[in-house]
């Protein structure tokens, strides 16, 4: 690969970065494509500019397959995974919020290949109430522990598609301190879906099963170089199931198999470097290898993120 188009792909990941902080500002609708291996896990929240209970914040987080800077010079920047997070303090230990998410791509080759264009797509619409400081008064000073609980309703067209009737997630997470801002970070997320049907006909004519429950759980260390930058290693293994389904045939007409459920097991091996130019904004640079854990000889996915923090209010 040439010089020229590197320096293209980094001067479009400024430029989005850039961008994410105007459309914050804004009332655009939320959106949704499917991602290529997700990257550096969320980091922790930027602290917020309002004084009151309520408050606004931004997340986004995308980025590119090596595959695609390998392969094509018009590779399509892709924000995966975004939102607007509209959040209510109850209490010191409890907050609830309202989440609309969005997706957006820029014009090129996605990470399969295909040609996209410019466009937002809408991700499901979410929920969720956060415990903070659980078992405060067992633990010791050194450790944090949160917990929360948040539903996805199906406002994304790939849920639609799929009879998607709601997503419930449990998520708790821990850190130990080492010293004032360093820490080691674990979480568990395990997710179930409400589904309509058993499967579905997707938009190439095949018949797949609906996810029935999925899990990630994994260990990050966050390692604080002084007031701007930090370290960011970790590792994340996500497991996901399906449903069976007795009524329909799976694959294709011409090559039918019987719908048994699938589990997909895979770890993602992650370094990210976190730089704070101000309390109220934050960015994550992070480079990933995905793997398959059930079958060993698939060869593994590198990707390479962009992931931002922002206080709005």
């Amino acid at each position: 690969m040439s010089r020229p188009v590197l320096n293209s792909k980094i001067i479009i990941a400024a430029i989005l970065m850039s961008a994410s902080l105007v459309y914050a500002q804004t009332d655009e609708a939320s959106a949704a494509p499917t991602p290529p291996a997700t990257v550096v896990a969320k980091t922790d929240e930027v602290e917020s500019r309002s004084k009151g209970s309520f408050s606004v914040s931004m997340y986004t987080l995308g980025g590119f397959d090596d595959a695609q800077l390998r392969n094509y010079t018009d590779s399509s920047y892709a924000i995966y995974d975004s939102y607007v997070s509209f959040n209510y303090r109850l209490n010191k230990s409890f907050r609830v919020a309202a989440r609309p998410a969005f997706a957006y791509t820029t014009a090129g080759k996605d990470y399969r290949g295909n040609e996209v264009t410019d466009k937002i797509t809408n991700r499901d619409f979410s929920m969720l109430v956060t415990q903070y400081n659980i078992f405060e008064d067992l633990l010791p000073a050194t450790m944090d522990m949160r917990q929360e609980a948040r539903l996805y309703l199906p406002t994304s067209e790939s849920s639609k598609a799929e009879g998607l009737i709601a997503r419930l997630r449990y998520d708790i997470s821990g850190k130990y301190f080492l010293g004032r801002y360093s820490g080691i970070r674990a979480w568990f997320k395990p997710s179930y879906y409400f589904q309509r049907t058993t499967a579905f006909v997707d938009d190439f004519g095949n018949t797949r099963l609906t996810r029935n429950m999925d899990s990630t759980h994994g260990l990050e260390l966050d390692w604080n170089l002084n007031k701007y930058f930090s370290l960011k290693p970790g590792f994340e293994i996500e497991d996901k199931w399906s449903f069976s389904s007795e009524v329909n045939t799976c694959g294709t007409s011409r090559r039918p198999v019987e719908c048994e459920v699938r589990r997909a097991s895979e770890i993602s091996y992650r370094f990210g470097v976190e730089i704070r130019p101000i309390k109220a904004f934050n960015f994550t640079v992070g480079i990933q290898e995905k793997r398959d854990l059930i079958d060993p000889a698939v060869q593994g996915v590198v990707s390479y993120s962009l992931l931002t923090n922002l206080s709005i209010y």
